[in-house]
């Protein structure tokens, strides 16, 4: 039985008189084929950079995450990893290499509920191979953001048990990115997605995850979220979908494009 022990929680200096942190979504970072040169280029035009990263989906190379790191160390920046795909379990098509694939969200509401001592010994598993890169190539410049999973469904108990585990051995900045509504604590905030995100609130955190939005509509969503803890830019095709937005399986097998274009655009958005 894992014994869940409290820490002091240290976070790393967010205030109200410090800018945003602005970046482009690359949540398939952890592709060998994502192109992380382009992603760079991007970020280099925000005053103090942002990358969101899903955690395994697309894979297990860490290259990106360090290069992003390593860049912008001599400047704040800002790492979210989400700790699981939520969304794919809600929609029944999750893969191998996924946190518990073969469990719906009922059922995995069920096991962390009920403090199965498997799947808690399996959370510390996979937070500590994120604690293993981030500790090491983050700096004093970082601030690090972890999720309890992208778009959760949790059930009160089961994210009652989750972010408690997750809290005990994660000494950085936790948040929640639920489906719908649910409650924040012991996280610090929650971010929202979609093209109507906004920060109000808890909500501390926007992305367009999911909403195709032109440059201008973009450019919009930027400028009414520039009072975020962070705000992100997303499109699809930098996510391996298509044009249309329509996903692309199996996930690994993925082309994630960066055209040029989409440097200079969204580049000039982060300016």
């Amino acid at each position: 039985m894992i014994h869940i022990l409290p820490i002091c929680i240290l976070f790393l200096g967010i205030s109200t008189a410090s800018a945003q942190y602005e970046g482009f979504s690359a949540y398939a970072a952890m592709s060998p084929h994502f192109p992380c040169d382009q992603f760079l280029q991007i970020e280099s035009h925000a005053k103090e950079p942002a990358m969101a990263v899903l955690w395994g989906t697309f894979g297990d190379d860490t290259t990106c995450i360090q290069r992003f790191l390593a860049k912008f160390a001599d400047r704040p920046h800002a790492l979210e990893i989400h700790f699981s795909d939520e969304v794919c379990r809600r929609n029944s098509n999750c893969e191998d290499g996924e946190f518990f694939p073969q469990f719906s969200v009922a059922h995995w509401s069920q096991i962390l509920a009920s403090a199965n001592p498997y799947a808690l010994q399996a959370v510390w598993d996979r937070l500590s191979d994120i604690r293993a890169v981030v500790d090491k190539y983050s700096n004093s410049n970082t601030q690090l953001v972890l999720s309890t999973g992208l778009e959760d469904d949790y059930s009160p108990q089961a994210y009652a048990i989750l972010s408690h585990v997750l809290r005990a051995w994660w000494p950085y900045i936790l948040i929640r990115s639920p489906n719908h509504g649910g409650a924040v604590s012991p996280a610090l905030f929650k971010e929202s997605h979609g093209s109507g995100a906004r920060c109000s609130g808890s909500a501390q955190i926007v992305n367009p995850d999911g909403s195709l939005l032109s440059l201008s509509e973009s450019r919009a969503f930027m400028q009414a979220n520039r009072n975020c803890y962070i705000a992100l830019l997303w499109n699809a095709i930098s996510q391996g979908k298509t044009v249309n937005n329509k996903p692309v399986f199996p996930r690994k097998s993925r082309t994630f494009i960066i055209t040029a274009a989409d440097v200079a655009n969204y580049g000039a958005l982060l300016k």
